[in-house]
């Protein structure tokens, strides 16, 4: 909980709780994201109750389809990083390999702290390496480019879900991932 508390701190010095849904060419239907809010009073992170268990994103209050229910920018990002096997992730000449090595080192003291409390899948190996961090927690933010990809605080932490209730979505202008409500949510919903 102290971790989480410190990342939303770290994310946003407001608590202010409202957010914007207001129609955007950009985006079809989602406004400029209001990081003054993007961890206010409309989300809590706590335990999941889902199988495997995880962080899950609770409403904390009743939210409608299309409601940013959450929205963070990057603390990681590496461009050019291409989708290789696990062989390949792993090789010390290829070239992902040394994109995440250096994007990696080049990381703050806090955000390289950061990093290396994300775990690894183990089929990258019984020890955790920035590569195998990398490629079990990166989230592609923009597939329509070659920008590569992103890790999040908060956001590659939480739960997959084979019937998601939520999307994200990439604004490009702010280089935020939005997590959008796909229908109306009541208070407590994961």
């Amino acid at each position: 909980e102290e971790e989480i508390a410190h990342m939303e701190e770290a994310e946003s010095d407001s608590s202010s709780s409202s957010r914007s849904s207001s129609s955007s060419p950009e985006l079809g239907f989602i406004s400029e994201p209001d990081f003054e809010a993007a961890f206010g009073q409309d989300v809590a992170v706590k335990p999941s109750a889902f199988f495997g268990g995880g962080l899950g994103l609770f409403a904390a209050k009743a939210m409608k389809a299309r409601d940013v229910v959450l929205a963070e920018r990057p603390f990681l990002f590496m461009k050019g990083l291409d989708w290789v096997d696990v062989e390949e992730a792993l090789d010390p000449k290829g070239k992902s390999w040394n994109i995440i090595k250096n994007s990696v080192d080049a990381l703050s003291g806090k955000d390289k702290e950061l990093f290396w409390t994300f775990g690894a899948a183990p089929l990258y190996g019984e020890q955790a390496t920035a590569q195998g961090i990398v490629w079990t927690n990166m989230i592609d933010t923009d597939p329509d480019q070659e920008v590569g990809g992103s890790m999040f605080r908060l956001t590659c932490r939480l739960n997959h879900s084979c019937a998601p209730n939520v999307t994200w979505k990439y604004h490009r202008a702010s280089n935020a991932l939005l997590t959008v409500a796909l229908e109306d949510l009541e208070a407590g919903t994961e």
